[in-house]
């Protein structure tokens, strides 16, 4: 019976994990070939103030990365046109030198600059970034401070009203907070409170979170949680209950007979409401590929090495790289996808 049970929980496990495929690909840079792991599903379970995913799911997501010149696969594709203009950049030495001892985000983040992607998803690489050397401190909080840097210039041209001023406003708070900038977290927070865009009782209770962590001068990542009861005390100006009917004027009634006994009302059962989590911010779009090139010529890239024998003529494999809805296995899409 033991062994039975057993292999039934190894089975809800696996069934529970992140599940990944080994695929090919082929660098548009130099031709070189490789495989390389690439998880196809997860199951995320709850989420960090700075938006990182937690439970059954590798976060941030694996890049396919080439082994020999470290440029990254941020697409599905590349045109010819693209390549090209990114050849140059990826082969110099100072690209070379930071890929070689950076996180691929990071890498990542370097060619979105040459590109000049907007500042939003140029901040959310460096942020992914981070992510991947939160064990090197020193090197976390220079990750951190280049996407303060980018979150920050990119707020400031989103409008109120824009799908993603809420989560932006949020997001460089958090990272005022881990930076340890404490006036400048307090502040925002503070205006974000009193703004009428931020008084869905969900992001208060974000709010709120952040303006404790801030008096307690910490700094740590932290799992946003939602309280198991409703808040017994709302804040000042926070109030959005309507106000107390005013008492209806009682007829009085006629004594009960003594024949006939009134039956008591049985007492209203007691409902304990759970507040929803937000949504999960949604990714930034992919790169907008360069229009191509009327007469470019035929690049000849360098052959692979031996050991590295070129793949059978089949359809490239896909990287998807997404960031699935919480409590739910989804299919991932294209890095950056909206």
């Amino acid at each position: 019976m033991k062994p039975l049970l057993a292999f039934i929980l190894a089975l809800i496990a696996h069934a529970q994990a992140v599940n990944s495929l080994e695929q090919e690909f082929t660098c548009p840079i130099d031709g070189y070939h490789w495989k390389q792991r690439i998880e196809t599903s997860s199951n995320p379970r709850g989420m960090r103030l700075d938006r990182k995913e937690l439970g059954d799911v590798v976060e941030p997501r694996t890049l396919p990365q080439c082994p020999r010149c470290r440029f990254v696969m941020f697409l599905d594709e590349f045109p010819d046109s693209l390549a090209t203009k990114l050849k140059p950049f990826i082969l110099s030495p100072d690209y070379q030198m930071i890929a070689a001892k950076s996180p691929s985000y990071f890498s990542l983040a370097q060619i979105q600059e040459f590109l000049k992607a907007p500042p939003l998803f140029i901040g959310q690489s460096y942020l992914r970034a981070s992510w991947q050397v939160e064990e090197k401190d020193a090197q976390c909080q220079r990750n951190l401070a280049r996407a303060l840097d980018k979150v920050v210039l990119a707020f400031a041209e989103i409008k109120p009203g824009d799908r993603h001023y809420i989560n932006t406003a949020l997001l460089c708070g958090e990272i005022e907070r881990r930076l340890s900038r404490w006036e400048d977290a307090d502040k925002r927070f503070r205006t974000l409170r009193d703004a009428p865009e931020f008084q869905e009782p969900k992001l208060q209770i974000i709010i709120a979170l952040q303006m404790t962590l801030i008096e307690k001068r910490d700094n740590k990542p932290h799992i946003l949680e939602e309280p198991s009861v409703p808040v017994t005390t709302a804040p000042p100006k926070l109030t959005l209950d309507p106000p107390p009917a005013k008492p209806a004027i009682e007829t009085p009634k006629a004594a009960p007979s003594a024949e006939v006994k009134p039956t008591p009302s049985p007492p209203k059962p007691i409902v304990i409401t759970k507040r929803k989590l937000p949504d999960l911010p949604e990714e930034a779009p992919p790169l907008a590929s360069p229009a191509p090139v009327k007469d470019t010529p035929d690049i000849h890239l360098e052959e692979p090495a031996a050991k590295n024998p070129p793949p059978q003529k089949t359809s490239p494999a896909i990287a998807v790289i997404s960031t699935p809805a919480p409590n739910a296995k989804t299919k991932p899409k294209p890095i950056g996808a909206e």
